[in-house]
């Protein structure tokens, strides 16, 4: 049985802390979504939480749905990722991929994405990119869950 598996929504999530500039951080953001930043600035969402002193945290989210923005996003990924990154998400597919929410999360450099480059990281100073599937199929490929590896190895999202 063929399975009709796409990428549903993708959410990017940045916390900007006080000791960053948020308009900088902004513009990593406009790199990742190759937009401009009064585009940004009109779907972005934006809370303030209060940290440790009373210091303000933003945490600014943006929810890519259309299919457009999600296959330039993804061509984004495929492009600026370098193929040992994307070995390290094949190698650690299990530690990115959460098979209950169908959901592959990355941690991307956010200094780096200023400089319009793409990085995975495991560091504190990150995106966080949550990037969800649907299938349309009571039966997987493997009988159990959507077979997401092959869709992204297909895809060149992994490598």
């Amino acid at each position: 049985m063929k399975q009709d598996l796409h990428i549903s929504l993708v959410r990017i999530s940045i916390h900007v802390h006080p000791t960053e500039l948020l308009e900088k951080v902004k513009m990593a953001l406009c790199n990742l979504l190759q937009i401009d930043p009064e585009g940004l600035d009109k779907r972005l969402d934006t809370a303030v939480l209060e940290g440790d002193y009373g210091n303000k945290i933003h945490v600014l989210t943006y929810v890519l749905k259309s299919q457009k923005e999600i296959d330039a996003f993804v061509q984004q990924l495929k492009e600026k990722l370098p193929n040992d990154h994307k070995n390290v998400l094949r190698q650690n597919f299990e530690s990115f991929y959460n098979g209950d929410n169908k959901t592959l999360y990355l941690r991307l450099h956010k200094q780096l994405a200023l400089q319009n480059i793409f990085r995975i990281s495991q560091y504190d100073d990150i995106i966080h990119v949550g990037i969800k599937f649907t299938a349309y199929s009571k039966l997987s490929i493997d009988g159990e869950h959507p077979n997401i590896l092959k869709f992204l190895l297909d895809t060149g999202i992994i490598a």
